[in-house]
């Protein structure tokens, strides 16, 4: 099946990211899949989970949500002063959330600069809104925001290879206290 079935017919269901955000009526359903449920309790305590020996310098967050033709796009903004509210039909709290980290352009261009050592093209994009695919586990991970923010495309081909390969030559950035974060399946439904 393809994904466009999957995306379709499960990613705006109610067992969905926003409602790890609100409370939820008493005797719901939706209670499976709120701030209170185990999800939501895990993504609270992931922080302390972690075992860093202090909070990352930065985070790179690869976002699946955000998908690019032939070159892997990187955040190259000072701050981030908007969020993409990219979905639809929840709870008016929903769309109320803000999440504002700082971005850091020492980061970005770090980034680039490993993929381009790889022989990945990158470019820097200096208009892109952060959307829920950064928004939704840094807020509940790190909700105050105060650790500088890159966010990363994957490639829309979703080639296993490449994307092997970028991993490769941005794995040095662990020995730099940067927290580098997949964010897929925890907001997408397939």
């Amino acid at each position: 099946m393809s994904r466009d079935f999957f995306k379709n017919k499960f990613h705006s269901t109610i067992f969905s990211e926003p409602m790890m955000f609100v409370d939820s009526p008493p005797g719901s359903t939706v209670s499976e899949i709120d701030k209170y449920s185990p999800a939501g309790r895990w993504f609270l305590q992931l922080s302390k989970q972690l075992s860093l020996p202090s909070k990352p310098k930065g985070i790179l967050i690869i976002n699946a949500h955000w998908e690019t033709k032939d070159i892997v796009n990187i955040t190259a903004k000072k701050e981030h002063t908007q969020l993409a509210y990219d979905y639809e039909g929840y709870p008016p709290k929903a769309y109320q959330i803000k999440y504002y980290p700082l971005d850091d352009p020492n980061l970005s261009n770090r980034v680039k600069s490993l993929l381009e050592q790889a022989g990945i093209p990158a470019h820097l994009d200096d208009t892109k809104i952060i959307d829920h695919g950064v928004f939704f586990p840094l807020k509940l991970i790190y909700p105050d925001a105060d650790i500088p923010v890159v966010a990363m495309s994957i490639l829309d081909n979703l080639s296993p290879i490449q994307h092997i390969a970028i991993g490769k030559a941005l794995s040095s950035l662990r020995k730099e206290e940067i927290l580098i974060i997949g964010s897929g399946s925890v907001v997408h439904n397939y």
